[in-house]
């Protein structure tokens, strides 16, 4: 969440980041 703020300037890198984060969150959630 911190890096999605950070790279708030540059909206495809911030969003790229935002979900590459949320696909691991989601996929370490599907695997427990």
């Amino acid at each position: 969440m911190a890096t999605f703020l950070f790279y708030r300037e540059n909206t495809i890198e911030s969003f790229i980041s935002f979900l590459g984060y949320f696909v691991h969150v989601f996929y370490f959630m599907l695997i427990i």
